[in-house]
């Protein structure tokens, strides 16, 4: 198991081998916190860079924005590098429970800062892909996985922005943060092009239990 890197920078990657299915590797066990807002929608965005909460884990019912975000116009997501203020409000991001949300600030062809379940603080570029998801489940050892796994099955709109998407990053250790709007839901990378709207998430060593994969998937299916 391999924890996403604690500093401000992108981080590194944690593939756990070929498959049969393309798949992508998870660098945290982000099940445990509530879902967003039933309205919310599942967004997958580029992670640029994290930071630990100090004081250790929480459990945020909502993110916290304790600055202006800057509007750039980011021409070219895939060669995003945040600035100064980025990473200024990235290390003073507040995690804590109670803060609000201001949807109004958040577009989708700007950045976000949002946190995990575990109070992480995420740094993540423009919406990529905004849904597309039809249907999360957690598939049982066997066949050609020895391991739990979280299947996603994409609509055939989203299976195309899903290849390009993966085409660009596979291999590189660029993770692919899914947030639903409030929480990072997960942050994984991409160890192969995904061309075929199925994607597999598997976490790395002994890998997910029933409990966590089963619970990922709802919540991605929300």
């Amino acid at each position: 198991m391999q924890d996403a890197p604690r500093s401000a920078s992108r981080s590194g990657p944690t593939d756990s081998g070929a498959t049969n299915t393309p798949v992508t590797t998870p660098t945290r066990r982000q099940t445990s916190s509530p879902p967003g807002l039933p309205d919310d929608k599942l967004e997958f965005r580029l992670l640029e860079a994290v930071r630990a909460t100090r004081g250790g884990p929480s459990s945020p019912s909502a993110p916290g924005s304790t600055f202006d975000p800057p509007v750039e116009d980011i021409g070219n997501p895939y060669a995003w590098v945040p600035g100064q203020k980025w990473r200024r409000a990235l290390d003073t991001f507040n995690c804590a429970a109670g803060s609000q949300v201001e949807p109004d600030k958040v577009l989708p062809d700007q950045s976000l800062i949002r946190c995990d379940d575990e109070a992480v603080v995420h740094l993540m570029g423009p919406v990529l892909l905004s849904g597309g998801v039809n249907e999360a489940s957690a598939i049982a050892p066997g066949g050609e996985s020895i391991q739990w796994i979280v299947r996603l099955e994409l609509d055939d709109a989203a299976t195309a922005d899903f290849d390009e998407i993966t085409t660009k990053i596979a291999g590189s250790g660029q993770q692919l943060a899914i947030t639903d709007g409030r929480t990072v839901i997960s942050a994984p990378t991409v160890s192969q092009p995904i061309s075929g709207g199925t994607v597999d998430i598997t976490f790395g060593g002994d890998g997910f239990s029933e409990q966590e994969a089963t619970a990922l998937a709802e919540r991605i299916s929300r």
